[in-house]
């Protein structure tokens, strides 16, 4: 049967029992038709059967319930399709079945999407349908609409206000706008995000946040220009409960990047906002109680950390006054970490370092030499020079994996390390300072960065975008790096100076003022050593000129910083090699008084004076040393040529 046959008999049937005739008459008309049959079947026998029709008022006669009625009763009105009979009732029974799915009668549209059901939304909110949908400004207009809407009602303009239900779909548009640097938005959309309870960080919370974390860090160098963002950000973060997942990845790049009374009053602030919302000052149910144990030691463990952190930052008397004052309050103590930390950098300054052991040299004797710095640290350059012996082709041709086997030993964790822990080891730093110094001596000074870049966060230097004209690209992850120490710092001053757009008497001098700018910005353990100000210089005075090498130096002098013997040295070398022996006695005549000559530099400018051909220069030097260090063999075994 076809579509439409069905559809006009579903029609039918439906039009049929709406008007259906009362029960009896109903019975009768069926027996009518079944007693139709049957005489029709039959054959005639009787005499009252010998006519093959019957009058109708015999027929009415027989079944008094379908006759006609009086002329004083109601009248039924007839049926919408036709009046009703005994063919009508016979053709009602043979209808088929109703079908229990019968298709939809195609009515006409005007549109061609009229057939096509949208689905409906279980939700009503339509903040939440927009966002659902992608639509994050639509859904951002609306939202804040709602809350002028409040603000009104609040001021008394209006009636009643509308609530805004908190969802965790939110922290998409949250994110989206962080990364697209609108930080309004990203505070609102956050401030409508549920709020959490004091719990532990659990990896399936760090796996929600690790997106924003990588912004947060890697993309937006936790907001160094924007300190007043980060603390709006940090607060937020504490009033949803969340200040245990984001806060200790946060928090060396807070203490690093900024100085002590911002980072103290941006972590208070957040830390504040967390307790207020987790904790209860005046409940003492067995929820509450709960709840407070869970904090406690999450708020001195972050104090502990930050206060570490300041200490190697080399914030000394702002973390003293942090370790009197205990800001976490009540009769808690710093955790035993922390104590070591205090009693040994701020309790006892005087202390002295332990003695050095010996260390060996000879790299005929590398296993000697390998438990000798398994013992006892050795410095960069002596690991250095360790690394290299292992690597030469003659040890690797007969002990392959001694350098691998030796690597793993040195850079291997205490037993008793913390299982959190991300930030690679001291021995590991160590190691990668090593390398750095050999590729250094390869001439791979752009692989030198690299490394640096990859495993240690960029301070104590010039940001990049200042260094390079575009900012390279992004390398390592920066929740995973850590902070350099300015040894690290001066070593890698001469490979960055490498790798910096030419010509490099302009970028080189560029490099220097940016460099000098940003000192009072860097913490005071990242501040220049005399170390680094003598390389600064020696490579200034390289690329720029004596001149301009000569006037950093009287400018280091007049703002009362120490470039050391080195600094010195760099200038005199280069004026000498100039023939600008004016300036260059002039230039002496002030490191002497300032005790900055050694025998080294006499040594060296002697070397420079007698290969430019200043014979006459060269012997005036050497009476003069000769008179001022009263030794004949000041310059024994100086090679001249």
């Amino acid at each position: 049967m076809s579509a439409p046959s069905r559809n006009a008999l579903y029609v039918l049937r439906m039009v049929w029992r709406s008007h259906q005739p009362p029960l009896a008459r109903r019975a009768a008309s069926t027996a009518t038709v079944t007693l139709a049959r049957e005489s029709d079947q039959t054959p005639t026998t009787t005499p009252n059967h010998a006519s093959s029709s019957t009058s109708s008022t015999d027929k009415y006669r027989l079944y008094p319930s379908l006759d006609t009625p009086a002329s004083d009763s109601t009248p039924i009105p007839p049926s919408f399709l036709e009046s009703e009979s005994d063919e009508y009732t016979a053709a009602s029974l043979l209808l088929p079945a109703q079908d229990l799915h019968p298709e939809p009668i195609p009515w006409p549209t005007l549109f061609p999407h009229g057939n096509v059901v949208t689905p409906k939304s279980r939700f009503c909110d339509p903040i939440y349908r927009l966002v659902a949908q992608n639509r994050y400004q639509d859904a951002l207009a609306i939202y804040k609409e709602i809350l002028s809407h409040n603000r009104r009602v609040q001021t008394g303009l209006l009636g009643h206000s509308i609530r805004i239900q908190h969802r965790h779909e939110y922290l998409k548009p949250a994110l989206q706008a962080l990364e697209m640097g609108d930080h309004q938005s990203t505070l609102l959309w956050l401030s409508i995000y549920p709020n959490r309870p004091a719990t532990s960080n659990h990896p399936v919370l760090k796996e929600i946040w690790q997106p924003v974390l990588d912004i947060v860090i890697n993309e937006k160098g936790s907001f160094v220009e924007d300190p007043q963002f980060l603390q709006e950000f940090m607060v937020l973060v504490g009033q949803k409960g969340l200040l245990p997942t984001l806060l200790p990845p946060v928090l060396p790049h807070l203490t690093f990047a900024f100085p002590p009374e911002t980072s103290l009053r941006i972590l208070a602030n957040a830390i504040k906002a967390y307790v207020s919302t987790t904790t209860s000052e005046v409940s003492e149910t067995d929820r509450a109680k709960f709840q407070e144990e869970i904090v406690r030691p999450q708020v001195i463990r972050w104090w502990g950390s930050y206060l570490r952190k300041l200490i190697m930052g080399g914030w000394k008397e702002q973390a003293s006054a942090l370790a009197h004052a205990k800001p976490f309050g009540g009769d808690e103590h710093w955790d035993a970490i922390t104590r070591k930390f205090i009693d040994e950098e701020l309790l006892e300054p005087g202390r002295q370092k332990k003695a050095q052991t010996p260390q060996v040299y000879d790299t005929t004797n590398l296993i000697t030499w390998m438990k000798s710095c398994l013992d006892d640290l050795p410095t960069p350059t002596e690991l250095a020079k360790l690394i290299r012996a292992l690597s030469h082709p003659l040890v690797v041709q007969d002990h392959p994996t001694s350098l691998e086997s030796f690597k793993r030993r040195f850079t291997r964790p205490p037993l008793r390390n913390h299982r959190g822990r991300h930030t690679i080891t001291v021995q590991s730093k160590l190691w990668i300072h090593a390398d750095i110094i050999n590729l250094q001596q390869d001439d791979e000074h752009h692989k030198a960065v690299e490394v640096f870049r990859k495993y240690f966060i960029w301070a104590g230097l010039p940001p990049l975008k200042e260094v390079y004209d575009q900012e390279p690209h992004r390398i390592g992850n920066e929740r995973m790096k850590s902070q350099p120490t300015i040894q690290m710092i001066t070593t890698i001053i001469p490979s960055i100076i490498y790798t910096l757009p030419r010509p490099k008497s302009k970028s080189v001098k560029s490099f220097y003022t940016a460099y000098m700018k940003h000192i009072y910005t860097f913490p005071p353990s990242l501040r220049p050593t005399p170390a680094t100000h003598s390389r600064l210089l020696r490579e200034l005075t390289h690329h720029s000129g004596a001149q301009i090498g000569l006037l950093s130096l009287r400018g280091l002098v007049d703002d009362d910083y120490q470039p050391g013997q080195e600094g010195y040295a760099a200038v005199l070398y280069a004026l000498a090699g100039r023939r600008d022996t004016v300036q260059m006695w002039d230039l002496l005549d002030d490191a002497e008084r300032a005790g900055m000559v050694g025998e080294r530099t006499y040594r060296g400018m002697l070397a420079v004076l007698v290969k430019t051909g200043l014979a006459k220069e060269a012997e005036r030097l050497f009476w003069r040393v000769r008179e001022k260090l009263d030794r004949e063999d000041a310059f024994e075994g100086l090679d001249l040529y």
